[in-house]
């Protein structure tokens, strides 16, 4: 049975930390893998920067933490206006990239800690 996988973008904004852990609790089950990708991440911002100290800093949301991070870029809105992905809208964007990474990471099932080592947004 293939495994699932599920994804849960956590904007790069102050939301409740323990709001975070607790919803990705109840979608645990043994069949399936959770993660937290931070989206709309500007590391020019401090809200940014301290949003992504704090889910690496939490013992209960950096389990899920995947390694890397989708950059804040107008272009994923208006790829959706046009109802386009955001490979069809513009291939060579920051999230086109991002999310060209991340697709990676899951194709090629990168171990957490070799895509962590590649990421210089995490490490940061």
């Amino acid at each position: 049975m293939p495994q699932k996988r599920i994804v849960r973008p956590k904007a790069s904004t102050r939301i409740p930390l323990k709001t975070a852990a607790a919803s990705l609790r109840t979608m645990e089950a043994p069949q399936k893998r959770v993660y937290v990708l931070p989206t709309m991440f500007n590391a020019a911002t401090n809200g940014s920067r301290e949003t992504l100290a704090a889910l690496q800093d939490d013992a209960d949301l950096s389990q899920y933490l995947l390694p890397i991070v989708v950059r804040q870029d107008v272009k994923v809105s208006y790829s959706a206006a046009s109802r386009k992905s955001i490979w069809e809208y513009d291939a060579r964007s920051r999230a086109a990239e991002d999310y060209s990474r991340l697709v990676e990471i899951f194709h090629s099932e990168k171990s957490y800690e070799q895509a962590k080592q590649a990421s210089p947004a995490l490490q940061a």
